[in-house]
């Protein structure tokens, strides 16, 4: 029976902390997610109207404050954060849900039980589990790193200068940022590892087991879709970092090269494992067409110099149905992919801009009726 959430998972699947956390709420992915969101985004306000920042800041005791949706910068940059922290705990859930489900289909692809596959890849993890954690810290350290330099009064916060730079009011909440922003750091980090020790161990197992069957493409389905899934949540995580630009006080100008280093990630994570299955395709296709033509050749002989008039009528209804084959094998793609899935992909890589550009709309449409 296939899993449709955590909690139908058998634990040996539960290898990382985040996703245990997702079965404690429940099992759902997106559910969770949105759990995680709303209590991260709720600590943010507890923590400034309980040292009444609120009420400074809009009593327009503060000049020049930027506003989105109603939000001073700090509480706008808090809610995208606290978006992307239930989206990091939830995609990694999500994934290893939905992964489950097309391990199974890859086995019977590759001559394997589900559980053997199954507990193959888990071993696989297990033993880069430790340059996981290592990578993971490493990105907390970036993560905290960018507070330090980029979040007004982070620096203050951590006693780095003196005299202090920034006044109190900044330095709150710049202090929740210090929590929040390293630990999504981490879950990126720990992801981007676990993606691609993921596609090492299915290039391996591709490598060594799998057989192309040309005229079954849809066999290959599962590769693709689990490439797709990893593309639309690298494009989705980075969509919800785009919206920190929607407040006047981001710079706009680094949002163009963001956008091209979504696309470019985006698409490599899609392409990247699904080259190995074109090379496969192509070298079956180019074996099969020599085997196909080499047929053909002698049926041709048979049919234009034969004797036996029995055998030459038998030589050319093989050649009829020989030469059909071979036009339907040039007219086999060689990669994996259909017009639906490169249209799902296209959809994609507009979801930055769609993101981005709707919640501008939103915004200026908000505006203009309050």
């Amino acid at each position: 029976m296939q899993s449709s959430s955590m909690a139908e998972l058998p634990d040996r699947f539960l290898l990382f902390w985040d996703q245990k956390f997702v079965r404690l709420l429940g099992g759902r992915p997106w559910v969770s997610g949105v759990i995680i969101a709303a209590v991260s985004f709720a600590t943010f306000l507890a923590l400034a109207l309980g040292f009444g920042i609120y009420e400074l800041v809009y009593s327009d005791a503060i000049p020049d404050v930027a506003y989105t949706f109603g939000m001073d910068a700090y509480t706008w940059a808090a809610f995208v954060t606290s978006l992307l922290t239930g989206f990091g705990f939830s995609a990694s859930s999500f994934m290893l849900v939905q992964d489950e489900k097309d391990l199974k289909a890859v086995s019977s692809l590759i001559g394997y039980d589900g559980d053997e596959l199954a507990n193959e890849w888990l071993a696989y993890v297990r033993e880069r589990i430790s340059r996981g954690r290592l990578t993971a810290l490493g990105f907390f350290a970036m993560g905290l790193a960018m507070v330090t330099t980029n979040i007004p009064g982070a620096s203050d916060v951590l006693r780095l200068n003196d005299p202090e730079v920034y006044p109190w009011f900044q330095q709150v909440p710049a202090a929740w940022f210090l929590v929040f922003v390293p630990l999504n750091f981490a879950l990126i980090g720990k992801g981007a590892y676990f993606t691609m020790v993921d596609e090492r161990f299915h290039r391996n197992m591709r490598r060594a087991h799998l057989e192309i069957d040309l005229l079954h493409p849809e066999q290959l389905e599962p590769f693709t879709r689990m490439a797709l899934r990893r593309s639309f949540l690298w494009i989705v995580g980075s969509s919800i970092c785009l919206l920190l630009f929607l407040n006047a006080a981001v710079n706009p100008m680094g949002l163009l090269p963001f956008t091209i280093a979504i696309m470019v990630v985006a698409s490599l994570t899609l392409i990247a494992p699904l080259t190995g299955i074109h090379h496969k395709i192509s070298a079956a296709k180019k074996r099969e067409l020599r085997t196909v033509r080499a047929s053909i050749g002698k049926l041709r002989d048979e049919v234009l110099y034969g004797t036996n008039p029995t055998i030459t009528n038998n030589a050319a209804q093989r050649l009829t149905g020989l030469v059909a084959y071979e036009g339907r094998l040039e007219k086999t793609s060689e990669w994996p992919l259909d017009l639906p899935t490169l249209g799902t992909f296209s959809f994609y890589l507009a979801i930055p801009v769609i993101s981005w550009v709707g919640g501008a709309l939103m915004e200026r449409l908000i505006d203009a009726l309050f």
